[in-house]
């Protein structure tokens, strides 16, 4: 009798903080206007004390426009955007979707992904960016549309994670498999399908990024993109937990998918931990308004 109350008790307060953080309105900061600035990827730079610096990433295509950006936030306040420099055009990336830090490397470093599956591995020196690696997916094409990478680390290995967006009646899925940094290997051993109850269709991206934590919980965020001048919705999501089982790992997706976060008016297609220990910066792609950042706390679920 007593176990019972109080499991119905512990849930009834998981349900009032996922409310209370699904139902936040939360202050949004301006980056930048115009189009070309939306930002679709972001990855942690550096952070200190009151201060984040955030590498974002513009999905833009044509020659001459930005790719990439560090965003410098103090006490949750932007206060600069200094563009990075990207070399020759033959590295030049189209379609930039989102970036993830390659943890635990000797000098920092990020990937970043397109849509079409092609992964830049590069670091930032000097305010330019300085091409390492470039390299595909294993499961690129086939009408594959990629808009989420994060690699986190599982004892002594990295586990990479990437995401097709899906669209409408279409499942986004998740994949994941071991990276091998020295010979830019890998594998594929897993996959989920994934459908989100909101944004509701039509216009429905039921995946626009994916980050790991280090237990291994992977959140998601939704948009639904019905045009350059909206109206946008955006949500976020926990949507499973990675565990190690012997040399492979386990996705156990979520039993019920609940936004811990909604978002009005923007178009949310990234996310960093970042901010402290429970901290998580959202960014938004809110195409002929520019892009914004806010951020949030990790769900209390977790």
């Amino acid at each position: 009798m007593f176990k019972t109350i109080s499991k119905v008790f512990l849930l009834l307060c998981i349900i009032l903080c996922c409310i209370k953080d699904a139902g936040a309105d939360p202050k949004w900061h301006v980056v930048k206007k115009g189009k070309s600035f939306g930002i679709s990827g972001i990855a942690l730079f550096d952070q200190s004390a009151g201060k984040i610096g955030l590498l974002a990433i513009h999905d833009n295509k044509m020659p001459g426009q930005v790719r990439a950006a560090i965003i410098t936030i103090i006490n949750e306040t932007i206060l600069e955007y200094t563009p990075l420099e990207w070399p020759n055009r033959s590295w030049l990336p189209v379609d930039i979707e989102s970036v993830t830090v390659v943890p635990d490397s000797y000098e920092p470093s990020f990937m970043a992904l397109t849509s079409k599956g092609e992964i830049y591995h590069f670091k930032i020196i000097d305010l330019s960016i300085s091409v390492l690696k470039l390299f595909s997916l294993p499961n690129s094409g086939s009408g594959q549309n990629f808009e989420g990478l994060s690699i986190y680390r599982v004892e002594n290995r990295l586990l990479a994670v990437w995401a097709h967006r899906g669209e409408n009646n279409k499942p986004a899925v998740i994949y994941w498999g071991w990276f091998t940094p020295s010979n830019y290997h890998l594998s594929v051993f897993g996959s989920a399908k994934l459908k989100v109850p909101w944004p509701i269709q039509p216009d429905v991206r039921h995946i626009s990024d994916i980050k790991i934590t280090p237990e291994g919980v992977a959140i998601i965020t939704a948009a639904s993109d019905p045009g350059d001048a909206g109206p946008f919705w955006s949500a976020a999501y926990i949507a499973g937990r990675f565990s190690s089982c012997g040399n492979t790992v386990e996705f156990k997706p979520a039993t019920r998918m609940i936004p811990f976060r909604s978002f009005k008016h923007h178009k949310v297609e990234a996310l960093e931990l970042a901010g402290g220990a429970d901290g998580i910066v959202f960014a938004a792609d809110d195409e002929n308004f520019g892009s914004s950042i806010t951020f949030s706390d990790l769900p209390c679920m977790q």
